[in-house]
């Protein structure tokens, strides 16, 4: 890492310690959580960021499927 980098660790290891309790490796971890919001989510893309590596697009949201509106009987020209 860089002098930059190292000042910007403000606690070292602690997405290391985050990994570990969820049975994950590190990189695995910062690749699932690269989006979340807080702290967690600056660590991971931090880490992301230090190690080279792309930022994961997040996935799109699935938006419902748009229906035709209802009409009136009389608006539908029946």
């Amino acid at each position: 890492m860089t002098h930059w980098m190292q000042d910007a660790v403000k606690r070292p290891g602690a997405l290391t310690r985050k990994a570990r309790r969820m049975h994950e490796a590190p990189t695995e971890f910062a690749e699932t959580h690269a989006h979340a919001p807080g702290l967690t989510g600056r660590q991971a893309r931090f880490a992301m960021i230090a190690q080279g590596k792309p930022i994961p697009t997040p996935a799109a949201p699935k938006t419902p499927k748009r229906r035709r509106p209802l009409l009136p009987r009389a608006a539908a020209g029946r």
